[in-house]
């Protein structure tokens, strides 16, 4: 989901974020998801490298276990 439109802080237009959260089944160990998390970031980073001339920006990854009521297909 991209918004157009956004502030941050001090609402300066070269400030930016990019936020992701993954959703995974349960059962994976803390140590696994944090390593998942890790390669997500640095992967973001990447791509979004020819982006930084231009910007400041902020990354984080959320990993969460999905709820015991999900549907699968």
């Amino acid at each position: 989901m991209v918004h157009p439109l956004f502030f941050i802080g001090d609402q300066r237009i070269e400030n930016a974020f990019v936020h992701l959260t993954l959703k995974i089944l349960p059962g994976r160990e803390d140590a696994k998801k944090k390593n998942l998390a890790k390669e997500i970031f640095d992967s973001l980073k990447d791509f979004f490298r020819s982006e930084e001339n231009q910007l400041n920006i902020m990354f984080s990854v959320e990993i969460l276990d999905l709820d015991g009521h999900y549907f699968k297909g």
